[in-house]
């Protein structure tokens, strides 16, 4: 090994002075120490630093530091030899064990005057601490040192207050001063004191450090604490508190706490009584890692200390950190209280969800009312739901999605798309490869939350057999992973994610049964023969697994056409959506919410309008003033050119009977919803101008007035009798 490869030694170098390090945050190249990793070392470079106290560097630096030695480098040198980790011609080397008995060699006091010097300053030993046994007599010293500035005062931690370090010294037997406790070991400050004060039934205050401790009795009370800190409390320090009613004091931040709860453990069953004081319990505002001495320097008095003792409960210990999410007995009705749900007593807020059934069950229609209910607030078939921001992922193809989509919007009268929190995600997402769309579904859901203002609800996976290509269903493997991921996006969203999906030939689930056993709700949808008095066929959805509420039940519903436009040879365009069976047609009709057969009723009167409408002959009554009418003959003549038959032509007369069946029932309900009029003595038939939900086009400039014979001829009553 070359000379001076100081690599080799500094990790047995800094055990030798910090301890093992953190395990969790060290790695094959850098070991750290301490709960935040405060302090490190670099395998491959050998060099140190320590974050608290902003010092570092070689080997040499660390000796000379922590060893508290001078700036000669023999001296370092010196103790490395005598310590066993280089040999004597100065080349590193494998770490002997420590020698636990007294030096060989008289090794010199290092003079406070000599203290290392570095940019941050010069090292001054400020105060002093002696530990005593039992029987009063001194073991060694601590010293605390504080780096003064050239300018005056002492160099800041980045908490702002007073940088500051701890060594050891002790004389060894042949009077020598030493600093190590080789062959000692830490005891507890004022140890002959402590014992009285136990016997005595007196309360212990056992702070985290000298300075807290000789504050504690300057108030009064009695003080105890341990040199090196919390690293260096022992079982052994512990077993010299039984029977003592101790209050421990914690420093206010995370690493102080935590050592105050292992101190506690360390003394259950030995102390007769345990409590722990915080201040920043009891003082408003109290700043992180301040501590009794901080807090007397602020004002605070030994009455008010001793009225915080009295109202301190005794010590338990706390609930550990569950990894399995572990509810306790006490908390079950509070977590009951959190519940929520998405739809009452159907879908749980913040689950995963699924709607199945077979193709063309209308499960997708069914799903679009779900997600414009949640959206607008609206109940779902008379259930409430909790509002919010929906995001609706479709890889069956966005040009049918959308037509879908728009019917909704047009039957239920939404004529502002941008008041409703709901977007639609048409590009195809893969859950079963990797993280990656897992990963951009929910970066983007939660942009999307935050540029709504909108708490997000509901993300929607439709179909589950689209967002998992190359799954196979079959597998456990496979779809535990899928899974896995849909849980993962309910989680980080904090919403629902329901996935529709196919059942198989039998009615069922397809695939493994992993796909269900883990999903909080599963709604069955399906299709019977039965129809409504309208001739459309009734399914139903049925709530069949919900893990947290009550199975069971189906609800009825049908699917209703509705007509969203019509294309350029004025055939209709439909879509549908969701209705009750037996629906109030005579209402919906009043709100716009036309049925085919009345759209094109409604449409065919409008185009015959346009190209043959005249103005309000003299003694027609009810036409709204510059409406044109025209003859009940031109109307039908035109609907006889555009109506779907559904029987033959070799049979005129059911034709007719057809037509006039469904005329007079869609022309009742346009005539008694506002939409269209009629006078029957003239045969004359108009639009009133009232529009439906679908897009009307602009209606042509007036038609001339016609000629006085003209008008007489169009106000005969033809062969063709209006069925209502």
């Amino acid at each position: 090994m070359a000379e001076h490869d100081w690599s080799a030694i500094i990790q047995p170098v800094a055990e030798s002075f910090w301890g093992e390090p953190n395990k969790k945050l060290s790695t094959a190249k850098e070991l750290k120490w301490g709960s935040q990793g405060s302090r490190k070392v670099d395998l491959e470079d050998g060099t140190w630093f320590n974050h608290e106290e902003g010092v570092g560097g070689g080997v040499v630096d660390l000796v000379r530091i922590e060893a508290g030695l001078g700036d000669d480098k023999s001296e370092v040198m010196a103790w490395l030899e005598r310590e066993g980790f280089i040999s004597p011609s100065e080349k590193p080397q494998v770490r002997r064990e420590r020698q636990s008995g007294p030096q060989s060699q008289p090794e010199p006091e290092q003079s406070p005057a000599n203290s290392a010097e570095d940019d941050g300053g010069v090292l001054k030993w400020v105060k002093g601490y002696t530990y005593h046994d039992a029987d009063g007599n001194a073991l060694y010293q601590v010293l605390r040192g504080q780096w003064e500035l050239p300018g005056g005062g002492y160099r800041l931690a980045k908490d702002g207050q007073v940088a500051k370090t701890f060594r050891q010294r002790r004389k060894d037997e042949r009077g020598n001063v030493v600093w190590n406790l080789d062959g000692i070991g830490h005891t507890i400050y004022r140890h002959q004191q402590v014992e009285l004060a136990i016997e005595a039934g007196k309360t212990i205050l056992l702070p985290e450090g000298e300075k807290d401790a000789d504050t504690a009795v300057e108030l009064g009370f009695e003080a105890s604490t341990n040199s090196g800190g919390a690293k260096n409390w022992t079982p052994e320090l512990a077993a010299l508190f039984r029977d003592a009613d101790v209050v421990i004091l914690v420093d206010n931040d995370e690493v102080g706490i935590e050592a105050g709860e292992a101190k506690a453990k360390s003394l259950k069953g030995i102390a007769r009584r345990i409590r722990i004081l915080n201040f920043a319990d009891h003082v408003p505002n109290f700043p992180a890692k301040h501590d009794l001495t901080n807090w007397v320097e602020a004002g605070g008095t030994a009455d008010e200390l001793q009225r915080i003792i009295d109202s301190l409960p005794d010590w338990k210990p706390k609930p550990p950190k569950s990894r399995l999410g572990a509810v306790t007995l006490s908390n079950v009705g509070r977590e009951a209280k959190k519940h929520q749900w998405l739809v009452q007593d159907m879908i749980e807020l913040g689950g995963s969800a699924a709607f199945a059934g077979f193709s063309q069950s209308g499960k997708s229609f069914l799903m679009i009312e779900l997600a414009f209910c949640v959206a607008t607030g609206r109940k779902f078939w008379g259930r409430d739901v909790m509002q919010g921001l929906v995001v609706y992922q479709t890889g069956e193809g966005d040009r049918g999605f959308m037509k879908r989509v728009q019917g909704y919007m047009l039957d239920r009268g939404i004529e502002d798309p941008t008041t409703v929190p709901m977007l639609i995600l048409p590009k195809k997402i893969n859950l079963f490869v990797d993280d990656k769309d897992t990963d951009t579904l929910i970066a983007e859901a939660k942009e999307w939350a935050e540029h709504y203002d909108q708490p997000l609800r509901m993300i929607v996976i439709d179909t589950f057999n689209k967002a998992t290509r190359g799954a196979n269903e079959i597998s456990g493997l496979d779809m535990g992973k899928v899974i896995d991921r849909i849980e993962r996006i309910a989680e980080e969203c904090q919403c629902t994610v329901m996935v529709v999906d196919h059942l198989s030939a039998q009615g069922r689930f397809r695939g493994h049964g992993s796909k269900t056993g883990d999903l909080t709700n599963v709604i069955m949808v399906e299709s019977s023969d039965k129809t409504d008095r309208n001739g459309r066929k009734i399914r139903r959805m049925r709530l069949d697994k919900n893990k947290d509420g009550e199975n069971g039940g189906s609800i009825p519903f049908v699917l209703r056409q509705v007509v969203v436009g019509f294309d350029d040879l004025n055939r209709p365009i439909t879509t549908c959506v969701v209705d009750q069976p037996d629906g109030d047609d005579d209402e919906q009709t009043k709100t716009g919410r036309l049925s085919l057969n009345q759209a094109l009723v409604l449409q065919t009167l409008r185009d015959v309008i346009a190209r043959e409408g005249e103005a309000q002959p003299v003694g027609v009554t009810g036409c709204p003033k510059g409406r044109h009418v025209v003859s009940w003959k031109a109307f039908m003549t035109e609907l006889r050119k555009k109506w779907q038959y559904t029987a033959p032509e070799s049979e005129p007369e059911k034709r007719a009977s057809e037509l006039n069946r469904v005329v007079a029932d869609a022309g009742k309900k346009l005539q008694i919803a506002g939409f269209i009029d009629r006078d029957n003595e003239k045969g004359l038939i108009w639009w009133t101008g009232k529009e439906d939900r679908v897009f009307v086009k602009p209606a042509p400039e007036p038609a001339p007035d016609l000629p006085a014979d003209v008008k007489r001829e169009l106000a005969e009553v033809g062969n063709d009798e209006p069925p209502f």
